[in-house]
């Protein structure tokens, strides 16, 4: 995520612009799978363990579901909204 705390306030504004489109074409395209570019936020390195030694019909680790992403960009887009106006 960017840091709020560094970021010029255009750069702040636009990141909550994206953080808002990506939400609405995440909930039109139905995503349900988190995967994080900090693999430690979410746990990826257990999670790409139990892909490897899961069993067939097992759930899928990553698939954290519809409503459950959802609320995950929607903290996020909270989360850049209150840093806006922090600053």
């Amino acid at each position: 995520m960017l840091r709020a705390s560094n970021a010029i306030p255009e750069a702040r504004q636009q990141y909550l612009q994206s953080l808002e489109h990506f939400g609405e074409i995440a909930n039109q395209m139905k995503v349900d799978v988190e995967v994080q570019n900090h693999p430690l936020y979410d746990n990826t390195f257990e999670k790409a363990d139990a892909l490897k030694s899961g069993k067939p019909g097992a759930p899928h680790p990553f698939v954290v579901g519809e409503a459950n992403y959802s609320r995950f960009v929607a903290v996020m887009t909270e989360c850049m909204k209150a840093a806006i106006v922090r600053k």
